[in-house]
């Protein structure tokens, strides 16, 4: 199946390409597209499809999800990339992965108690949008965009003053 789904990817690639502009435009999204294609092609790697006409409804369908839910992994990076947190952590080399995790650390060790559980409620729960933080601590957008904002304004000088020269 492998072989048909390489097939069909690498043959129709150009109209792929048309159908998830199209999808972008129409969900208002700046994601890359021809990553997009590529993890479609991965998930449909991932879940087979019975037979070889399956495939372009296999990976149609895996773009609506990724742009259509919020908390889909591309959106939740989009998300992420618009926080800049994400660029920050794209310069990393995978030799230096140790020496981020000590910065996320060191980081983390700097924040006060509150910043600390509101931080680890961004990253590892993926909620970074001012109404979900808001829904989730139960206290208003207005003091949770103050938190929001302070937070990101500390990671950014803390990035700073460990790796700009």
């Amino acid at each position: 199946m492998k072989a048909q789904i390489d097939k069909y990817v690498s043959d129709n690639y150009e109209e792929l390409l048309e159908i998830v502009k199209r999808k972008l435009n129409y969900f208002k999204s700046t994601v890359c597209p021809h990553s997009l294609i590529a993890e479609a092609y991965l998930y449909v790697l991932d879940n087979n499809p019975k037979n070889a006409n399956n495939i372009p409804a296999f990976i149609v369908h895996y773009i609506n999800i990724e742009l259509k839910y919020p908390n889909s992994n591309t959106n939740r990076r989009e998300i992420l990339r618009s926080m800049e947190i994400v660029d920050y952590l794209d310069d990393s080399s995978e030799d230096s992965d140790l020496n981020w995790d000590m910065f996320i650390d060191s980081f983390v060790k700097k924040l006060d108690r509150v910043d600390q559980i509101v931080w680890r409620v961004m990253v590892d729960d993926g909620l970074t949008k001012v109404r979900e933080l808001s829904e989730h601590f139960n206290i208003p957008e207005s003091t949770i965009y103050l938190y929001r904002v302070r937070i990101l304004n500390k990671f950014k000088e803390h990035y700073i003053e460990n790796y700009e020269d």
